[in-house]
């Protein structure tokens, strides 16, 4: 560590010197508090829903910050395999309640105009049918049957849209404020915007990151202050099948952390009702 933080400091990176404060939320990567900076080192691992691409993130934050959705990219290295990227540090607490705020931040996303490369996520039912299956392949036998026996009848055609995605819009990602901003890009795309806010809704990426799942009453304020009544009949049409990838998601992931057992629970029970 002491010959991250040399390197960064001879290359101009941060300031020499500067106390080093480790940032909380992230699950995945690394992530400290330099004066006005944050550093963000990126983990070498491979997630079956959530990718984590620092090239992906850098196109991202220099395509958005002007518009305020993201903070502003600063510097991208690599030192000794490890790749990294430095950011302009946002005051501002995590988002915890109020659905309205993050509905409209999420719009303003979905809305803006972005030209980067970014790769594609799964439209409609049967691309996401797919990517579930992938991750069931991961999983022990048991839970492997118990998820499969509850794949959604039906499908739901794709949307043929390439919105801006977050891809990862929990609330250990939304700084709030007067203008509230996302961070942690690692894993942008375009496509339906019923992906982001299938994932903001979970009940457990909620839990994870929150403590507790969105109330009934939150869910229908949060989509309603989002504010396209089309993205709402598909979010509603599509919550099997987001359901249910992430009941096969929490399985993959109880092995590494056993909040997702709750989680596993709880979409199965989201997915009942769905």
């Amino acid at each position: 560590m002491d010959g991250f933080r040399k390197a960064l400091e001879i290359a101009g990176y941060v300031p020499d010197g500067e106390a080093w404060h480790p940032l909380k939320g992230g699950r995945t990567n690394r992530l400290w508090r330099v004066g006005h900076r944050v550093v963000k080192c990126y983990a070498d691992t491979v997630n079956p829903l959530f990718s984590n691409e620092p090239d992906a993130e850098w196109t991202a934050l220099a395509g958005l910050h002007h518009l305020g959705l993201a903070p502003t990219p600063l510097a991208r290295d690599e030192h000794q395999g490890t790749r990294y990227i430095i950011y302009s540090y946002r005051d501002g607490a995590l988002w915890r309640a109020g659905p309205n705020q993050p509905a409209k931040l999420l719009r303003r996303v979905h809305d803006a105009s972005f030209s980067g490369h970014l790769s594609d996520a799964p439209d409609g039912s049967a691309e996401i049918v797919g990517q579930t299956k992938a991750i069931l392949k991961l999983l022990r036998d048991e839970a492997r049957a118990r998820i499969a026996a509850r794949q959604p009848v039906g499908e739901i055609p794709p949307s043929g849209q390439r919105c801006l995605l977050h891809g990862d819009p929990v609330p250990a990602n939304i700084i709030t404020g007067t203008v509230p901003i996302l961070v942690d890009w690692q894993c942008p795309a375009k496509g339906d915007p019923v992906e982001d806010l299938c994932l903001f809704l979970s009940p457990a990426m909620q839990l994870a990151y929150r403590g507790r799942p969105l109330q009934a009453d939150e869910a229908a304020q949060f989509i309603a202050a989002y504010g396209c009544p089309k993205t709402a009949a598909r979010l509603a049409a599509l919550a099997p099948w987001h359901h249910w990838r992430m009941a096969a998601y929490c399985a993959w992931k109880t092995e590494c952390d056993p909040i997702y057992a709750e989680g596993l629970e709880l979409e199965l029970a989201a997915l009942s009702r769905s």
